[in-house]
């Protein structure tokens, strides 16, 4: 919602200033709302880099959890992809809330970095997992999709 109303903000700003300019003699008053709309888009990115560096963190919590899950032993239930499960349900929640608030091209221009961190961040994953039977191997198998990657079994 914050960056929607710096959205708001910052695409009004013109128009007042353009208004003020018309009726005002006073030369420093553009340049103050023009620093005012460099502020304002600034507050803006500040605020999609920091939701960038939130689902950064999250990645790399679930990867964490990748590497520390020994593949060779059975898993109970679905209980080895859970990690996944929740990277995926909190990456949805982000994107609906942002495709519903935001214009399309912030929603891109937030969630490519966020897919790019999680690309980079599940090849390390996926190259950091030790796996050494062939049951393991089947559980590991799924993973390689995910980066559209080969990579080699340990």
């Amino acid at each position: 919602m914050a960056s929607q109303a710096l959205s708001i903000i910052t695409t009004i700003i013109p128009y007042i200033r353009e208004t003020l300019r018309r009726h005002s003699s006073s030369p420093n008053l553009v340049a103050d709302f023009d620093k005012l709309k460099r502020t304002t888009q600034e507050y803006q990115d500040e605020i999609h880099g920091k939701l960038i560096s939130i689902m950064s963190d999250r990645a790399r919590t679930h990867v964490a959890t990748m590497k520390k899950m020994n593949w060779d032993e059975p898993w109970v239930g679905e209980d080895g992809r859970y990690y996944m499960d929740i990277l995926c349900r909190e990456t949805g929640v982000l994107y609906k809330v942002l495709n519903r608030h935001l214009p399309l091209p912030q929603v891109h221009g937030i969630m490519g970095p966020v897919f790019q961190d999680y690309a980079d961040k599940l090849v390390d994953g996926v190259t950091g997992a030790l796996v050494r039977t062939e049951e393991g191997k089947k559980r590991y198998v799924v993973l390689p999709l995910v980066t559209h990657q080969s990579t080699p079994l340990h």
